[in-house]
């Protein structure tokens, strides 16, 4: 495979680092742990070289520390259950697949996660505490939500796997902007910030444009910096790869035309920006610190994306979440016995295991800090494709 050149990406938008960046990596890593939520020592070496807590550090510049460890456990939970839609089979078998989030919804929305539970569960509950424990239940419902949202792109992901179809561009911009999960972090910048819109504000035309323009800069970046990875695996869910198949370019005039999209979204941003209309004091200084938020996503992501071990060409395996069942494709779009059976073999599997805290013993079984350090220095010498 040749290796993938990245274009010259438009960015006129500021970075900010969080102060507790490295209080905020100690604790996420050792939250993963304590959930045990990853399966193996390679799955632990993956996530910490990709340094998801460096990426909510751009997010979340100005987060308090507390918030702040709330939303860099997010960022990671993210991550790690999009690795099992996207890589496994579980991201093949939609059926399947909505049984898991129907119950991570459910665990979401209060119910207490039982033995049959996987670990992913006890984790999101955990975070649903957290942050419960700072916020509104009306504003934590709105976070409910855009993450329904995003588990139901999952789900339409999962179909065009399933019967092996490339989406078109159109309908891929339409939904890419759920599969991301941006808007979860553009919660979560509310939660963080303390900015709570009025809700005729929050859907007011500007700003809703401004947040999905925001959205789509930060996606579309990703399909760029992260198509070598998604061709390798052989997933088609990238606006490169969908501006390929539908207009017939090869594989560098889709790469430029990808560029040109989000270059052309850039600008989009800055020109409604620039457009806004006034609402009043209060509002709009409340406003001004959402958009700020805003850019700080959007140039954040970018530079995370240019330098993160997890889009290196010579980046290796993904995040293997713990008791994550791997069916065997199936056709039919309604589960079948036998997968219903295996659920519920899997369920009796784990439920030794689901609210597990690691042990001493486990945890001298899983890479040591310093030992994932040495890595991570490693790649970091290795040169990003950056333009």
């Amino acid at each position: 495979m040749n290796t993938v050149v990245t274009p010259s990406l438009y960015c006129p938008f500021p970075t900010k680092v969080n102060e507790h960046i490295k209080q905020a990596e100690q604790h996420t890593n050792e939250w993963v742990i304590k959930f045990n939520l990853l399966q193996n020592e390679s799955a632990y070496k993956n996530f910490y070289a990709a340094k998801f807590f460096e990426l909510a550090a751009y997010f979340f510049p100005d987060a308090p520390f507390e918030e702040f460890k709330i939303v860099t456990d997010w960022s990671s939970w993210v991550f790690i259950w999009d690795d099992q839609c996207d890589m496994l089979n579980l991201g093949q078998n939609p059926d399947l697949l909505k049984i898991y989030q129907t119950r991570l919804l459910e665990v979401l929305k209060g119910y207490q996660p039982n033995h049959g539970d996987i670990p992913l569960a006890w984790a999101l509950k955990d975070i649903r505490d957290r942050i419960l424990a700072k916020a509104s239940k009306p504003w934590f419902c709105t976070f409910i939500r855009v993450v329904e949202d995003y588990f139901n792109a999952c789900i339409w992901e999962a179909n065009n796997r399933m019967r092996k179809q490339i989406p078109g561009v159109d309908i891929y911009i339409e939904k890419r902007v759920d599969t991301g999960a941006a808007y979860t972090i553009f919660k979560l910048l509310e939660f963080t910030q303390q900015i709570f819109l009025p809700e005729a504000i929050q859907e007011h035309f500007f700003v809703k444009e401004l947040a999905k323009i925001a959205n789509n800069v930060i996606c579309w970046s990703n399909d760029i910096f992260s198509l070598h990875r998604e061709m390798k695996q052989g997933d088609v869910h990238n606006l490169v790869l969908a501006i390929k198949n539908e207009q017939r370019l090869s594989l560098d005039q889709a790469i430029k035309e990808a560029a040109r999209l989000h270059n052309t979204e850039a600008q989009s941003f800055l020109d409604l920006e620039a457009n806004l209309p006034k609402f009043g004091e209060e509002i709009d200084a409340k406003l001004r610190s959402y958009i700020l938020g805003l850019r700080y996503c959007i140039g954040g992501n970018l530079d995370w994306s240019a330098h993160t071990y997890r889009y290196q060409t010579n980046a290796k395996g993904f995040l293997q979440a713990t008791a994550i069942v791997n069916p065997s494709l199936k056709t039919s779009q309604t589960a079948s016995k036998s997968d219903k059976n295996l659920l519920i073999s899997h369920r009796k599997f784990v439920s030794q295991n689901s609210n597990k805290i690691v042990s001493k013993s486990d945890k001298n079984l899983l890479p040591k800090f310093e030992q994932i350090l040495e890595v991570s220095n490693e790649v970091s010498k290795v040169s990003p494709v950056v333009p």
